[in-house]
């Protein structure tokens, strides 16, 4: 009997075939699409390899050329597991292409042209992860790993493991207990994804069904899927399980290619807005990159324009063992974090359609001290709040453990030297909240009241949010309208800003603090 976690692995590859069918990738479906490399096996496509076929679940050729180098295909296999994905998957992923890489040296000089090569590479992603012997192995020989365990890909998981269940539910309804119809399943999900370019279709069939529903392009599946399998699911009930996938796949990622042997997987928060950042202005732009600290643990990372720093445009995950490289504060580490992130995450290329997009940023580093100190000597308005006094060593007892709150008055001793709010800005600004956005008036209220520090729990009890609720963002809203204010003239440029989280240890914010004359005005006003 099929499990649930094969076929919640079967949903994924085909979600992440739909998503290299945007990235510049031709979806290969059939044999047909190249006779020579391609073949047919009892549940799907196979690849002739030097010493065997190879099951090919998701296999996409890069449709924009690359020059001096052969065109390049890509295997794309999905893991979705209660369990990290360990080192015999990474050893596997490398056989194949491997021994597919080498084909060519097996074929007997007959023909009076050299057949056409590829160079073909492998991602593996993860639902739960990898352990660190695969991240090792798979960084040393090139095997890209695409983690995504994170919060920003809960929806993508929730929909696959629901669509799967979904299956299982109605092979169990129909008693089809052994040799489950995989190739149908993948047929129907590509047909209603619309990833499926068979060749065993005439044009006028194509166009036939171009303009149907997803549910009901997926009723074709028998008529031309892989092979002939013995058991078939019901094509009604597949085809409107496929089309419900369709229907609630709005996790969209997209692959980005570094100088790097790994790829990344951006997840946008807003697919227009991300879109239209791409499509505007240069084929290169510049972004910032920072952790996000709210990610309770497990690492996401922020993509932002610099035009907008505040507003994160997508997020993405870095195996683990590379991001505590990265985040390393150690002193044997530190000169080597900055080069990697310099050389490895300075460049970032996205295929959309025949378009190519760099995002080039400048790394945010991360200070050795308590305080979220950006060494970036441009600084944004996003990193005021956290700009901290450079000169000396700040000693932590003096700013507050982990589970204390925070000295604002060493925190922000580089605030001295800034504008800052006057009684009538401060005004303002609770006014707009208070219309706008009326939690994070409350809070800034509070904190005052309690001498410029609030926990964490407080901020959920006085906004009224659920705890599943994440904190991040919180504070833009009250960013947004003090970047008004100075744009108006009513607030000096460079006064830090009146409400910003504090990180004493990795994870999410512990506290939220103001600087000390904010809270002076706040009393003031309401006494």
């Amino acid at each position: 009997m099929v499990s649930l976690e094969a076929l919640r692995g079967l949903v994924l590859e085909e979600v992440i075939a739909q998503m290299l069918s945007t990235c510049g990738y031709r979806l290969l479906n059939t044999k047909h699409d190249d006779p020579e490399a391609l073949t047919h096996g009892a549940h799907g496509l196979l690849v002739r390899g030097r010493g065997a076929n190879h099951q090919a679940d998701a296999l996409g050729e890069l449709s924009m050329p690359t020059p001096f180098s052969l065109p390049i295909r890509l295997f794309a296999e999905a893991k979705f597991r209660h369990r990290p994905t360990g080192l015999t998957d990474v050893r596997n992923a490398l056989g194949v292409i491997n021994d597919v890489n080498e084909r060519y040296r097996h074929e007997p000089a007959i023909r009076k042209l050299p057949p056409k090569r590829y160079h073909y590479r492998y991602s593996l992603f993860s639902t739960s992860g990898f352990t660190k012997a695969a991240q090792s192995f798979a960084l040393a020989q090139q095997i890209s790993l695409i983690d995504l365990q994170g919060r920003t890909f809960d929806s993508l998981r929730s929909t696959v493991e629901a669509t799967a269940a979904a299956l299982l539910e109605l092979a169990d309804a129909y008693g089809i207990t052994t040799n489950f119809p995989t190739g149908q399943v993948r047929t129907a999900l590509r047909l209603a994804l619309g990833t499926w370019q068979g060749t065993q279709q005439s044009d006028d069939q194509a166009i036939a069904h171009r303009s149907a529903r997803p549910d009901e392009e997926a009723l074709r599946a028998d008529e031309v899927m892989i092979g002939r399998e013995r058991n078939l699911l019901p094509r009604e009930e597949l085809a409107t399980i496929a089309g419900q996938l369709e229907q609630d796949f709005t996790d969209v990622l997209i692959l980005a290619f570094l100088d790097a042997p790994f790829v990344l997987a951006l997840r946008p928060g807003d697919m227009d807005a991300f879109e239209a950042f791409l499509e505007h202005g240069d084929r290169v732009q510049r972004v910032h990159l920072a952790f996000d600290e709210d990610s309770d643990g497990i690492g996401d990372w922020i993509i932002a324009s610099t035009e907008d720093p505040d507003t994160p445009l997508a997020s993405f995950g870095l195996p683990p063992v590379l991001e505590a490289w990265l985040l390393g504060t150690d002193n044997a580490q530190r000169e080597r974090a900055l080069r990697i992130k310099h050389e490895v995450l300075s460049t970032m290329t996205l295929y959309r359609g025949q378009r190519t997009t760099q995002l080039q940023f400048t790394p945010l580093v991360r200070e050795t001290n308590n305080v979220q100190a950006y060494a970036d000597e441009h600084s944004s308005p996003l990193r005021r709040a956290y700009r901290v006094h450079e000169k000396d060593p700040i000693d932590r007892r003096n700013l507050g453990q982990a589970d204390s709150p925070p000295d604002i008055q060493k925190v922000y001793e580089w605030a001295d030297e800034c504008p800052r709010w006057t009684a009538d800005s401060m005004r303002t600004l609770l006014e707009l909240l208070d219309q706008q956005r009326p939690a994070q008036a409350a809070v800034i209220r509070a904190a005052a009241e309690n001498g410029g520090v609030l926990p964490r729990s407080a901020v959920y009890e006085i906004a009224g949010y659920h705890r599943s609720r994440t904190l991040r963002g919180f504070t833009r809203p009250i960013h947004r309208i003090a970047d008004q204010l100075v744009n108006e003239g009513a607030l000096p440029e460079g006064a830090p800003y009146p409400l910003a989280p504090w990180y004493p240890r990795p994870g999410p914010a512990a506290w939220f603090m103001m600087p000390p004359d904010v809270v002076r005005l706040i009393q003031g006003s309401s006494s």
